[in-house]
């Protein structure tokens, strides 16, 4: 089982995990890994944050449009997630620097904690999962 966390922020990631939660694969910016056979979970863009500027908003929303477009031409199913149902589990609600809990997680990563892209897409897979994991047939959540 290959789960992949996608952060579509302008300095975004994806990265893959296997089903121990080890980092398999990961390439920073917005381009496409391989994702067949991998259950896929993606942040949305958020609507409205205290103090997120329109330009970053527009470019979230882009970033989202041209995804979904391209998982869509694919016929990749994907799971989108809001920034705080994942922050909440794996950052204590946000709280906790991303960066600090993927060096927790993934020691032998500091590439990973050293980006931010990356560091929210490997929190975005290891939440997803141990949703995974809950499942008590490891089938991915209902969208």
């Amino acid at each position: 089982m290959t789960i992949i966390g996608v952060d579509l922020g302008a300095k975004g990631g994806w990265v893959a995990l296997d089903s121990g939660g080890n980092v398999i694969d990961h390439t920073k910016g917005s381009g496409i890994m391989s994702c067949h056979n991998a259950t896929i979970y993606v942040e949305k863009p958020l609507k409205n944050r205290k103090g997120t500027q329109v330009r970053a908003l527009t470019a979230m929303h882009d970033a989202y449009g041209y995804f979904r477009g391209q998982m869509d031409a694919r016929h990749i199913e994907y799971i989108p997630v809001e920034y705080h149902e994942w922050a909440r589990v794996m950052l204590g609600g946000g709280k906790y620097p991303a960066a600090m809990r993927c060096r927790e997680l993934w020691p032998d990563n500091p590439e990973i904690a050293g980006h931010e892209g990356l560091a929210d897409a490997s929190l975005i897979a290891e939440y997803g999962r141990r949703l995974l994991i809950q499942n008590s047939d490891g089938s991915a959540p209902a969208r």
